[in-house]
């Protein structure tokens, strides 16, 4: 089966959405996830949204964001009859290159805790977990 990385755009919404769903990834498309929000966050960065194709079908995600001194790899997700085939490695991959470009010297993930698959992905490639770190966020509204 052949695999092509390429950037996604905000024509790909629907089917990125329907990657997260497959996935059962958690997201917000009345939120921080909807079409609107999406379009904001690629207009920024357009070189940071990637998504991995067998044929025509979407069959995984990846964003990168920037903030100037870290780069960050999100909503990472790959359709269950997809997995264990290495698409999520390479999706990961291209990000990483794609935020180096940009200057990041350090690159970081959130990862949820019941996750294993991407707990040990990001091991495999290099990354350090961090327990002595706490995430806390403050929201504006619980959808975002």
């Amino acid at each position: 089966m052949k695999v092509t990385v390429k950037p996604l755009t905000l024509k790909d919404y629907d089917a990125i959405i329907e990657v997260w769903e497959k996935a059962k990834l958690w997201h917000t498309p009345r939120g921080r996830d909807s079409r609107k929000n999406l379009a904001k966050q690629m207009r920024a960065d357009p070189d940071l949204f990637f998504g991995a194709f067998v044929g025509k079908a979407l069959v995984g995600v990846v964003f990168g964001t920037w903030d100037g001194r870290r780069g960050m790899i999100n909503r990472l997700a790959v359709i269950p009859g997809y997995r264990r085939l290495g698409i999520a490695d390479k999706l990961v991959a291209r990000c990483e290159r794609a935020l180096r470009a940009k200057g990041a010297k350090v690159i970081t993930t959130l990862i949820d805790t019941p996750n294993r698959g991407s707990l040990s992905l990001f091991k495999k490639r290099g990354y350090i977990r961090h327990d002595r770190i706490v995430y806390l966020s403050k929201r504006k509204d619980p959808c975002s």
